[in-house]
């Protein structure tokens, strides 16, 4: 089985010839001795009629190739990874009289034929090996008191039984890969934290599709940091990583240090944050990415050394929750992402909300209190080809002076709501029915 260029390759299907026995099994020839045996690594796959498909990936070796001679500064690195035609030699018990091979390009999924030919191809390299979906071992319950060193890879399934505490040493980290339930109650909590207050751990980390469906529960967490691990780059002392329909309910997260991020949630789908108290995050304390639905609920942000909440390429409904006296903005809204903010007491920031970037941002029954800046929306990168869009309705304005700014390509309408002092409209700012009286449907339900 042959593989070139930079995609990955997988779901290879090999049409097994009509009449001929079809294997039971099927692995890469790992010790390349040309025969079945204890050394080579099996692939799954389904077997439907006379095709056989291979749940694996494929890849190409890379090659270092020097280009310090192409290079006019050392400010890049002197080597890059060149594509190299690999080929896996694929073993069974049983001949394989094949009858066509089909593949597919791993990124873009677009299927196409392998042909048959004699090629000399390279064999895979030392760290070149088929990549297979990781296997879920059984259910581990943890309880009472553990001690984490070093970094640990949790690739089973774990529950996190009440009152359990989990100390962790000078840059630990731990790091899920499949479900985990912490079951902390609000009388047991779970606790992470640091063996020793004056160094801080690592991270915790909820890392790829195989943790789909986990829920924390009333976990409190401290004095972690981030780290780098296998060229993925955590952020935050918690971080929810490529995965979906995950739970963080009654949280209570606090001082992070050397790290940006408290939470930082990347390339997710339907999130719920629900009944948080995060405080005196280093910058950022709650930071999602390129996600979808995710949802933010009650609870108390202050005194982030950044933002309380930053959203990037994300939809996000932001509600019935306080966030104070945060560095920068209570809320950024930025890099076309859609949010919509109710209930919500955004005072005492540098801030309030701010939107940009081909963003737009829809709050209602909101209070702006003592921020030095109520509002803000303009353009940050060009890119995007236009700043924020920002609608108020049904809110209530507070502070010594009411700033509201709109930049070029901007825009922010406020609506039935009240304003004590009241502000003048500027331009690219509207003001509709704005007054020093609340008006009758300005307190939710």
């Amino acid at each position: 089985l042959g593989v070139g260029g930079s995609a990955p390759m997988d779901g290879v299907s090999i049409h097994i010839a009509p009449g001929a026995a079809v294997p039971t099994r099927i692995a890469w020839d790992a010790d390349g001795d040309g025969a079945l045996g204890p050394g080579d690594l099996d692939i799954p796959k389904k077997i439907e009629g006379q095709t056989i498909t291979l749940d694996a990936s494929w890849l190409a070796n890379r090659t270092a190739v020097d280009t310090a001679r192409y290079l006019q500064t050392t400010d890049y690195p002197r080597v890059h990874a060149q594509p190299r035609p690999t080929q896996f030699n694929l073993v069974a018990d049983s001949p394989l009289h094949v009858a066509g091979v089909k593949g597919r390009n791993a990124l873009t999924g677009k299927p196409f034929d392998l042909k048959e030919a004699r090629v000399d191809d390279a064999w895979p390299s030392r760290r070149n090996r088929p990549v297979t979906p990781r296997r879920r071992g059984n259910l581990q319950v943890w309880r009472g008191e553990m001690s984490i060193e070093g970094t640990r890879y949790v690739d089973h399934p774990v529950r996190i039984e009440p009152g359990a505490r989990i100390a962790m040493g000078p840059g630990a980290n731990l790091v899920f890969r499949q479900r985990v339930d912490i079951a902390g109650t609000a009388a047991w909590p779970v606790s992470i934290a640091a063996a020793d207050p004056r160094q801080p751990f690592g991270a915790v980390s909820l890392q790829g599709p195989g943790t789909a469906g986990s829920s924390l529960r009333h976990l409190h967490m401290d004095n972690g940091s981030g780290g780098r691990l296998k060229n993925i780059q955590y952020t935050a002392m918690l971080n929810i990583h490529n995965t979906s329909d995950i739970d963080l309910l009654n949280l209570k997260l606090s001082d992070n240090r050397l790290f940006d991020d408290m939470l930082h949630v990347v390339y997710c789908n339907n999130v719920r944050i629900d009944d948080v108290d995060l405080s005196n995050a280093n910058a950022d304390a709650i930071d999602v990415d390129i996600s979808k639905n995710v949802r933010i609920s009650r609870g108390t942000i202050e005194n982030s050394g950044n933002d309380g909440i930053d959203l990037m390429t994300t939809n996000a409904i932001i509600e019935d929750i306080r966030i104070a006296a945060n560095g920068d903005k209570g809320i950024s809204v930025g890099e076309a992402s859609q949010a919509q903010v109710r209930g919500a007491r955004i005072e005492d920031n540098v801030i309030g909300i701010e939107v940009k970037d081909g963003s737009v941002a829809r709050t209602e029954y909101v209070l702006f209190a003592g921020n030095k800046t109520q509002l803000n929306a303009y353009q940050k990168n060009w890119r995007y080809g236009t700043g924020g869009t920002l609608e108020v309705r049904g809110s209530d304005f507070r502070g010594s002076s009411n700033v509201i700014t709109a930049a070029e390509k901007s825009s922010i309408r406020i609506i039935d709501s009240s304003m004590i002092p009241p502000a003048r409209p500027a331009k690219r700012v509207v003001f509709e029915n704005v007054s020093a009286n609340a008006p009758k449907r300005n307190a939710r339900p």
